[in-house]
């Protein structure tokens, strides 16, 4: 989670800033994966922070490159709860939320970007 979160963050993915009453921020959760070798053995764990917004039911091939959709630039202003694990809270106690710059996992902007 930890490594996850860092790459949030050198990513500059969001900024955080107080939440607005006006405006719907989508809830986060963490998603979490074993990755296996060839041989069976557990290679890895992972951990990566998404949005609750979009289920599908896919099945798909995988590829695994670190950040793959945490590198574009979004246009929509999209709201999304602070990590679990990683919650600030402003100067005077009230709730900050993260203002996306860049596309995270779930988002139905996401693949699109």
């Amino acid at each position: 989670m930890q490594a996850e979160f860092e790459s949030l963050e050198n990513n500059n993915t969001w900024t955080l800033v107080q939440e607005q009453k006006d405006r719907k921020v989508l809830p986060g959760k963490w998603v979490y994966k074993v990755k296996y070798g060839a041989d069976g053995q557990i290679v890895k764990y992972k951990a990566r922070c998404v949005a609750k917004l979009q289920k599908k039911d896919l099945h798909l091939g995988q590829m695994d490159e670190k950040s793959a959709y945490l590198h574009s630039i979004i246009e929509e202003e999209i709201y999304l709860e602070q990590p679990e694990g990683f919650v600030k809270q402003g100067e005077n106690g009230q709730k900050l939320v993260c203002k996306l710059n860049k596309s995270i996992y779930g988002l139905k902007q996401a693949a699109r970007n």
